[in-house]
C-alpha cells in the first residue's frame, strides 16, 4: 500500500509544506487548500479530525466517506465552521466543502465521493479561533470512477499535465 502511494505521489511535484514535517502534501492539493481554507497554518490532524473511508474500493463511483472533529463542543465560543476533503488524482482537486455553525450541534459530514483511482484523499477542518487541520486517507480503488481514465487515457493524461502546469 505505501509503495502505490508513493509511485502516486511522484507524478506531480510534491513539497513538504513548514507545517507538515510528516504528511507530505502534493502542490496540486496545497493549492486547493489554501483556495478553499485561507492562507493559513495547517496542523497535522493528530486525533483532532476523524476520516474515515474503506481501505478498498471495488469501484470509485460511490465511496462512503465521514469526516469529523468528535471533540468540538460545538458552541458560539468554540465550534467548528468548516470541513473540506480533496484528493491527489482525481481531474479536480476539490471534493467536497461543508460550513456548519454551533447549531448544527455537531462537526461530521456523511457522504459519498468518486474517486479516479487509488489515491490519497485528504480532510480538513477549521475551527472558530482559525485553527486548521489536515489529514489524509489512502484508498485502493479496483476501478476508477472518472471516464477519462478509464476509457481515454490520452484525455487523462491531458488533465495530469494541465494540474502540474497550474491551469
Amino acid at each position: 500500500m505505501l509503495a502505490g502511494g508513493a509511485g502516486s505521489l511522484a507524478l506531480y511535484t510534491v513539497t513538504a509544506h513548514p507545517a507538515h514535517a510528516e504528511l507530505l502534501i502534493p502542490d496540486v492539493v496545497f493549492k486547493a487548500m489554501v483556495d478553499r481554507m485561507g492562507d493559513r497554518t495547517f496542523s497535522e490532524s493528530g486525533d483532532n479530525i476523524a476520516f474515515t473511508l474503506p481501505t478498498h474500493a471495488e469501484t470509485g463511483l460511490s465511496v462512503p466517506a465521514t469526516v469529523s472533529v468528535p471533540n468540538s463542543p460545538m458552541t458560539q465560543a468554540d465550534h467548528i465552521t468548516s470541513l473540506h476533503m480533496f484528493t491527489e488524482l482525481n481531474p479536480q482537486p476539490y471534493v467536497a466543502d461543508y460550513y456548519l455553525t454551533p447549531r448544527c450541534g455537531k462537526a461530521e459530514i456523511t457522504t459519498r465521493i468518486r474517486l479516479a483511482r487509488s489515491q490519497f484523499v485528504y480532510a480538513g477542518a477549521i475551527r472558530s479561533d482559525g485553527t486548521a487541520w489536515i489529514t489524509a486517507f489512502y484508498i485502493t480503488v479496483n476501478l476508477g470512477a472518472c471516464a477519462a481514465d478509464i476509457f481515454l487515457p490520452d484525455a487523462a493524461e491531458a488533465v495530469r499535465r494541465r494540474q502540474l502546469e497550474g491551469g
